[in-house]
Parts: C-alpha cells; sequence; structure tokens
C-alpha cells in the first residue's frame, strides 16, 4: 500500500489524508508531513469503515491515473516480509481464480506474449493440475531470489493478475491489497477502462435478462389474444 501512496500526485496526497483524518486534523502540505499523516490515520480509517461509500472515496483516488506522478514508476518492487506475507495470499486463492486468469498468470511467468481476443476460451480442462504448476513456479522463482531481494518482473506482472481479477470480482479496488507490479500511470488507465467495460456488460446483460422474460410475455400474450 505504501508503494501507491509513495506514487500518488501532492494532490492526491493531500485528498487521501483528508478522507482518513476525516478532515479533523491539521498538516503541512509538503510530502514527507502528508505521508506521515496517511501513515498514522490509514489503518484505523480502514478498520473503522462503515459502508461502501467510505471506501469508495479512497477508492475513486487510487484508480484515478491523474492521481499518480508522470515520474511515479519505480524499477523493481522489494520483498519483504509484509510483501512475502502478500505473496502467499495471492497463491492461496489461486484455486477461486478462472481458467482464462490461470493461463493469463502461466503466460506472464513464461513471458510468453499473447493478442487477446473475444471469446477465447483456453483448452485446459484440469484446473487444479495448473493451480498446482503455477504456484511450484512461483515459489522456486521467490525461494531463488530470496528475502531482501527485487520481485522478478515477470513474477511481479503474474501475480498482478490476481489483483485484476480481485478488483473485477468487487467492481472496485481493494487498497488493502498489496501492490506487486508498478505499472505506469498510462497501463492503470488502460486497465481501468477495460474493468469498467467489463462492469458494463455485465450490468448490460442483468437488464437484457429482466427486460427479455417481459417481452416474451407479452408477446405469448398478443399471440393468444390473436387466436381467441
Amino acid at each position: 500500500m505504501q508503494l501507491i501512496i509513495n506514487k500518488l500526485s501532492n494532490e492526491a496526497l493531500h485528498s487521501v489524508a483528508n478522507i482518513v483524518t476525516h478532515n479533523r486534523v491539521s498538516f503541512e502540505k509538503t510530502r514527507p508531513a502528508m505521508n506521515k499523516i496517511i501513515e498514522d490515520h490509514l489503518p484505523q480509517y480502514l478498520a473503522n469503515l462503515r459502508d461502501e461509500n467510505d471506501m469508495s472515496q479512497l477508492s475513486h483516488i487510487l484508480t484515478n491515473s491523474f492521481s499518480y506522478r508522470s515520474n511515479s514508476l519505480n524499477i523493481a518492487t522489494p520483498i519483504s516480509p509484509k510483501m512475502l506475507s502478500s505473496i502467499n495470499q495471492a497463491l492461496n486463492v489461486l484455486g477461486t481464480l478462472t481458467i482464462q486468469s490461470l493461463v493469463a498468470m502461466k503466460r506472464k511467468l513464461d513471458e510468453i506474449s499473447f493478442t487477446p481476443k473475444f471469446s477465447f476460451v483456453p483448452r485446459i480442462s484440469r484446473k487444479a493440475h495448473m493451480v498446482t504448476v503455477i504456484r511450484k513456479q512461483c515459489n522456486k522463482m521467490i525461494s531463488r531470489v530470496g528475502e531482501s531481494g527485487d520481485l522478478p518482473k515477470n513474477l511481479a506482472k503474474a501475480l498482478s493478475v490476481v489483483n485484476l481479477y480481485r478488483k473485477q470480482e468487487l467492481k472496485c479496488m481493494d487498497i488493502s491489497q498489496a501492490e506487486f507490479f508498478p505499472f505506469s500511470k498510462k497501463a492503470i488507465f488502460l486497465q481501468n477502462d477495460v474493468m469498467n467495460a467489463i462492469w458494463s456488460i455485465q450490468k448490460l446483460k442483468r437488464i437484457l435478462n429482466c427486460c427479455v422474460p417481459y417481452y416474451v410475455k407479452v408477446q405469448t400474450m398478443r399471440c393468444c389474444s390473436r387466436l381467441l
């Protein structure tokens, strides 16, 4: 989470500081001061979240690509005990991912380029085997690097698939998740556009499912009335 905070622009940092303190604390508008305010108050703020509106304030800022500094891209993600814990959490939920997401993770790990296609369905029937293979490959890469090293780029991208999948399912950004790969501002903006498109399609499907049965019922009644 701290990696994300460090990439925010001064204006976004100021907004986050006001949100986590509920505008009740005065502070200097310098990056060190605002970072300290967020570090001190964010855990308490997250622990006391009451509804989706509270979460949406932070989510709106953190998912907005214009909230980030243009020079915020880091070269690598350091492996710390906290990062290792986040990696283990991500690996523990591999079984909840779709086949498409697992295949995407495997491609990232193997550094295989692939152009997304609509209606693409991977020819894999053994999901449990895929989960085992990915977990084993990730653990092997982590043990090779060791603690205090940097997360390999391909591993960081693969683990980021878990975050993206969770974001798609929750329909918002889980700000408690660790950031495995420091995507550029442009990449974050594109990811958000894709997510919004997916959510819009899902919403449209629900609307159509509600409308179609009614339409069929009306048409059936009309046909029956003509036969009378």
